[in-house]
């Protein structure tokens, strides 16, 4: 990895790993950005957190589809293993419900396809992969309205090099379904469920489970205690409570047997409401939300500066204001797991140039005083 990519400086960090914007330079100008997740350097002797990234690498290598983040390389820098990805410059849908809590209907019906679709791909391999893991800080969407699918680390198949211990739990408070709490073998339907909670949030703007306890909340899970949308909103369309009702099943037996099947009757909502689902509604809606965001990048953009270009500017400028530290970590409730920030929310920062750095600066006095020496001597000592 150290001789084909060039790392840049941090986009987010967890309690177990880390993930930086890495520069592929090829031939003629080729230029291509990615993402570097690597496990932190204090922990990077952990054999199960090595285990993890690459199972999250084995997976993720082999699902090849335009609704899930792609793999490129994984391997070793100065002893530490590191999963390269694509780049994708947006938000997580963690960050669009902090700043829309309900979500237009067109919007979350256009996200909770595309995430259907990209679950569809992976529980449909010849080795099917189950995510484990479906929740707004897994779901990005990029500023173009594209909805991609990331972080397989506890993801579930059959050539996992980790074994899952049943008895373990293995998921996200929240959004986990009711076997993943009760500790049981999980299949696409536990994926179900938890694209169903995602959609029963973007479109009632309430949570779908609440307790005053992680313990408690952990019981009301497993017991898939989830108040009906229209008990929230009487005007709530009562053709989608019945398709995310149906994805909320305690017993899975009851719900989607496929995503695809949940996909399709989204997709005949839609169709019937006249909902408009294409990527450009969604890009508006990503630019009307992000727009405070979003004004470095269009001034460069309109002055000719590139999309690598102008994210290498920010995130060396990032890099530079906190001194070589990562940003903060995202505050979320994690269970024997990281989460990792893909990428952080663009910078405002001057178009004025970047200033000398330090050690340029003290080259520069120390020439000066030079000067002003020899010029002093000049003087004195002459006739």
């Amino acid at each position: 990895m150290t001789e084909r990519y060039e790392l840049i400086g941090p986009l987010g960090t967890g309690g177990m790993a880390e993930v930086l914007l890495a520069r592929r330079v090829g031939l003629n100008g080729f230029e291509r950005l990615l993402a570097v997740k690597r496990i932190r350097p204090e922990r990077a002797q952990d054999p199960d957190l090595v285990r993890m990234l690459l199972d999250e690498a084995r997976n993720a290598a082999s699902l090849v589809h335009q609704r899930i983040v792609q793999v490129f390389d994984i391997g070793m820098r100065d002893g530490v293993v590191e999963l390269a990805m694509e780049y994708l410059h947006g938000r997580t849908l963690e960050d669009v419900l902090a700043r829309e809590p309900r979500v237009p209907l067109a919007a979350a019906i256009a996200i909770a396809v595309a995430v259907a679709d990209g679950l569809q791909h992976a529980h449909t391999r010849a080795s099917p992969i189950v995510h484990r893991d479906v929740a707004p800080s897994n779901v990005m969407i990029t500023y173009d309205g594209s909805v991609k699918l990331i972080d397989f680390g506890i993801a579930k198949a059959a050539n996992n090099l980790s074994n899952t211990v049943f008895g373990t739990f293995k998921g996200r408070l929240g959004y986990s379904s009711p076997e993943q709490c009760r500790c049981e073998p999980t299949d696409a339907r536990s994926d179900i469920y938890s694209l169903a909670v995602l959609l029963y949030e973007m479109t009632t703007g309430a949570r779908a489970y609440t307790a005053a306890t992680e313990q408690d909340l952990l019981a009301v899970m497993t017991e898939a205690r989830i108040a009906r949308p229209t008990s929230i909103d009487p005007a709530f369309p009562p053709a989608l409570e019945a398709i995310i009702m149906k994805g909320l099943a305690p017993d899975r037996s009851q719900r989607y047997e496929t995503a695809h099947e949940m996909q399709q009757d989204l997709e005949a909502f839609a169709r019937a409401g006249a909902l408009n689902l294409s990527e450009g509604s969604l890009s508006r809606l990503m630019n009307d939300l992000f727009a405070s965001d979003l004004v470095t990048w269009i001034r460069d953009r309109d002055t000719g500066v590139t999309l690598e270009d102008h994210v290498l500017q920010q995130v060396a400028r990032s890099t530079i204001a906190h001194h070589g530290a990562p940003p903060p970590a995202r505050n979320t409730v994690d269970v024997d797991r990281e989460t990792t920030m893909l990428p952080p929310r663009p910078r405002r920062t001057s178009r004025r140039k970047a200033s000398a750095s330090p050690a340029l600066r003290i080259a520069l006095v120390v020439a000066l005083i030079a000067v002003a020496y020899v010029v002093t001597r000049l003087v004195l000592t002459a006739p």
